[in-house]
């Protein structure tokens, strides 16, 4: 089954074949169960995330099990969420309308305060042609730290914690300054005011979880100590 397979099939009643669908606390779980990945690999999951629609991710289970799923919010039942979607927003209105504070930034990307566990995070909201992504920073790797220890284990802490929280997926991007990684939530353009709400909130936990362990982890001693661990 291919990665677009699980992107589509989120937006569709009835699993695709070796899918395997569940409802978890509230959320529509789907995932395909692949074969455990080798450390050399576990960076190009990272990558591999960036390129997926529709918020599929790969995670690693508590066993070691790799799966690559997407995860919605279920409807509460309430008038609120039966009612009809409400008329289009621009993105600032939408980020405003969820009450977590939030300040324009250039190019149309919005900054929203998060809840930190013990620093401040902001977070960046940007909308392209049929998508709003929601991303914080988690720690950036430059050159000289180049170093496939640091990049396994660094994948491998946050490919373990992609399996353990909802919708927040982890990436890897190559950029001038080198690799960033980064905790990100993708949503449909016309996602509703709860959605975003949603994502902010998986975010601030997820990366409350994992900014000062990922930088920790750029030290090569506790890097090829913390592999010994999988």
């Amino acid at each position: 089954m291919t990665t677009s397979t699980i992107a589509e099939s989120a937006k569709a009643s009835a699993p695709a074949p070796g899918e395997h669908v569940q409802t978890e606390a509230g959320w529509l779980v789907r995932e395909v169960r692949q074969a455990s990945p080798d450390p050399s690999c576990l960076f190009g999951l990272l990558a591999d995330n960036a390129g997926y629609a529709g918020g599929a991710r790969y995670s690693l289970s508590a066993e070691g099990d790799l799966t690559l799923r997407t995860e919605t919010p279920l409807p509460d039942g309430s008038e609120e969420a039966a009612a009809a979607p409400a008329a289009a927003q621009d993105t600032l209105s939408l980020c405003l309308a969820t009450g977590w504070p939030c300040t324009p930034r250039a190019y149309g990307r919005i900054a929203v305060q998060l809840e930190g566990r013990t620093w401040p995070m902001t977070a960046i909201v940007e909308q392209t042609s049929n998508e709003l992504r929601v991303s914080v920073d988690l720690v950036t790797l430059e050159p000289a730290q180049f170093d496939d220890a640091i990049l396994a284990a660094i994948s491998l802490f946050l490919l373990r914690l992609s399996g353990s929280v909802r919708l927040a997926r982890p990436v890897a991007r190559t950029a001038d300054e080198g690799v960033v990684f980064e905790l990100e939530v993708v949503l449909p353009a016309s996602a509703p005011e709860s959605s975003l709400t949603h994502a902010f909130a998986a975010l601030s936990t997820a990366a409350g979880l994992s900014r000062a362990e990922c930088r920790a982890l750029i030290d090569p001693a506790l890097a090829g100590l913390f592999l010994l661990t999988k």
